[in-house]
């Protein structure tokens, strides 16, 4: 009787249990998908469809090391399977049946390392700011199965797809030997070795990969996604600048460090530096997904001023600095005003002992390229976190003291600066001689010469003649030009022996009305030479401008100004006169209260200025200003001619005589060299 009832209710046990465990098994196999190709079908913007193959070609899987090597990477690999993964998915197959789309479809992970950045972006196309880790993701070292996880989300809607690896993927072991080698030695790193190729050869290369993944629909509110996804993902809350913290006492033990590694400095002169290391217009910003808002206190009343602008990425760069790589992440406002902020550059928050987060920034009014390689190399206002405590800056100060006293000017005086300003030069005299009379207004302590391109003696060899005869041994050349990027710079880079040729001639060369230009022949010259940026869109110019309109302006809210530049004269250069100009106009705007300011180029590029006017005149009273820098030809002749039975006020100036100009030539020398007292 005992024997029957225990096989009975053994029976009975194991019947329960496997209705159990089939209930269970229904349930853990929701979502899990098997991979049973080694492609992958990618949508470019333009609507074609690329087809990649695991491991061969542009997704071979290697990682650049800094070296200059490669070495075979798992976490593309990873990437490349969840991207498959998704595409396996009926849901997502439906919406997108050509593949996974690169303008409609941007990439979250938890997966923190550059692999999805190396496959996403570097090898197959997607913008960097579309491809971002996870808010609070995992600190890289100490990744686990649950932060393989990678999520794919459409730019228009509230919902993602979410794709996550099974433990499955990944060896015995993998994790715990992984995190020793990156947080231990060489032996660490041997042991994890063997195991990593494994994981490649062994559990994600084999075709099919069985339930290797599960793809869930969810909602971007799940997992906090619209943080992530926002701008300044990674830079929300409040900051305030390093120059705020200069003046307190708990710094003096830091400058005092500093100046006893660094000869002939003072601890006051070490302060000095770090002001001006520091300096920013804000003492504190406000950060929230898309917008900055920057808070100035004023030094006499006290009140606080806060200008807010909201940016757009641009994307990033890397560039050197010294022994180091800065990545710089490139934000632009799309806010009308504060051309003080127009351009933001910016690292990612981080910390050099763990508990001190700050990050980098650069800002203002002119193009990206100037603010990472032409504003003065020690430059850097740090932002850190609101609340962090002056003794706990000045500790990372002394824990670095060698480093800081490094980037300390030598005063070593063998260093002889001087200043080249250089203008294309023109057959009128008058034209010359306003260029001449600004370089005399120039106050700089610094010996200060003039050459021009062409249409004058006094050319650029002789300007470096005589600057060299007065021992300077280091030129700041800084180019009267009302933009950066044109066949003109390129010439002056070749005759300054900064290029090795002259750049290719465009056949318009929207100098139809004047002369042939003159043979340019570099200089011979040993001399260090540094090319500032030209006058582009700063703010002095719009100044410059704001104040010839409002000779001629009369009901504002009625009127549109029209700047007149001459274009550039290839597709690159005319992009940037674009870019400069819509600057421009647009802080001309602002500055006046106009209904609306455009602007056209008379020489070279669309927009034509005389479509500009035609157009403009339909909706209001049109105000023309050249944008030229010495009253000639252009201003008298050629814009007029080309409006030509159009209606519209002139306002026929030139950017001289305005002392403005000889600010901004000084300016542009300080942004190259710090301050010398």
């Amino acid at each position: 009787m005992f024997k029957k009832i225990s096989f009975t209710a053994i029976l009975l046990l194991c019947l329960i249990a496997f209705v159990a465990c089939n209930g269970d098994s229904d349930d853990d196999d929701k979502g899990l998908l098997t991979i049973n190709t080694n492609t992958l079908s990618i949508v470019d913007a333009d609507g074609v469809v690329n087809t990649y193959t695991y491991g061969e070609g542009q997704t071979n899987f290697t990682e650049l090391l800094p070296e200059g090597g490669t070495k075979q990477c798992f976490c593309q690999r990873l990437a490349f399977r969840s991207a498959q993964a998704l595409m396996a998915t009926e849901g997502f197959t439906a919406l997108y049946p050509e593949g996974i789309s690169k303008a409609d479809i941007r990439i979250v992970t938890k997966w923190n390392t550059d692999g999805a950045e190396e496959l996403f972006v570097d090898n197959l196309g997607w913008a960097d700011y579309d491809v971002k880790i996870k808010l609070n993701a995992t600190e890289h070292n100490y990744l686990t199965a649950e932060d393989a996880v990678f999520y794919f989300v459409p730019r228009d809607g509230d919902t993602a797809w979410k794709v996550s690896a099974q433990a499955k993927l990944f060896p015995p072991d993998f994790f715990t030997l992984r995190t020793a080698a990156k947080t231990g030695g060489d032996a660490d790193i041997s042991a994890f070795r063997p195991v990593k190729t494994d994981a490649m050869d062994n559990y994600l290369k084999p075709i099919p990969l069985e339930h290797a993944f599960r793809v869930e629909e969810i909602a971007l509110s799940a997992e906090e996604l619209e943080e992530s996804l926002a701008v300044f993902a990674g830079w929300k809350g409040k900051w305030v600048s390093g120059a705020s913290y200069l003046n307190d006492p708990a710094m003096e033990p830091a400058y005092d460090a500093v100046a006893d590694l660094a000869t002939g400095y003072t601890p006051d002169d070490v302060k000095d530096f770090m002001a001006s290391m520091y300096r920013s217009e804000f003492g504190s910003m406000e950060i929230n997904k898309e917008t900055v808002t920057y808070y100035k206190t004023d030094a006499i009343s006290g009140a606080t001023h806060n200008v807010s602008c909201e940016y757009k990425p641009v994307g990033k760069v890397t560039v050197p600095w010294g022994e180091h790589q800065v990545e710089w992440h490139r934000f632009e406002s799309v806010s009308e005003g504060a051309a003080e902020y127009a351009h933001l550059i910016a690292t990612k928050v981080h910390s050099h002992d763990g508990d001190l987060s700050h990050w980098h920034l650069r800002y203002g009014s002119s193009s990206f390229e100037n603010l990472i390689n032409y504003a003065d190399p020690m430059w850097w206002p740090t932002a850190f976190a609101d609340g962090s405590p002056a003794l706990a800056i000045a500790d990372d100060m002394l824990g670095e003291a060698d480093e800081f006293a490094m980037m300390l000017p030598s005063l070593d005086s063998s260093e002889n600066i001087g200043v080249m300003v250089i203008a294309h030069g023109s057959d009128e005299t008058e034209w010359n001689q306003a260029v001449a009379e600004a370089v005399d207004d120039v106050e700089l302590p610094y010996p200060t010469a003039l050459g021009f391109l062409e249409f004058h003696d006094q050319d650029i060899g002789t300007a470096a003649k005589s600057l060299e005869q007065q021992n300077v041994n280091k030129i700041i050349a800084v180019p009267l030009f009302i933009c950066s990027y044109s066949n003109h710079i390129e010439e002056i880079r070749y005759v300054l022996g900064l290029r090795d040729a002259l750049p290719e001639e465009d056949a318009d060369s929207g100098h139809e009305d004047e002369h042939e230009e003159e043979e340019l022949i570099p200089i011979d010259t040993d001399t260090e030479i540094i090319l500032t940026p030209a006058l582009d869109d700063n703010s002095a110019v719009a100044d410059i401008l704001a104040g010839h309109l409002g000779d001629i302006i009369q009901q504002p809210e009625q009127e549109i100004a029209v700047l007149v530049g001459h274009g550039g004269d290839s597709p690159e250069c005319l992009e940037k006169w674009n870019q400069n100009f819509s600057s421009l106009a647009s802080q001309v705007k602002n500055k006046l209260g106009l209904k609306d300011a455009r602007y056209g180029f008379v020489a070279m590029g669309e927009p034509a200025v005389a479509d500009v006017v035609s157009a403009a005149q339909e909706e209001g009273n049109v105000l023309v200003v050249p944008v030229m820098l010495s009253r000639g030809y252009f201003i008298q002749t050629k814009i007029p001619q080309a409006l030509e039975g159009l209606e519209y006020s002139y306002a026929d100036k030139a950017l001289l005589p305005d002392p403005a100009i000889a600010t901004l030539i000084e300016n542009r020398v300080k942004e190259v060299i710090p301050p010398v007292d």
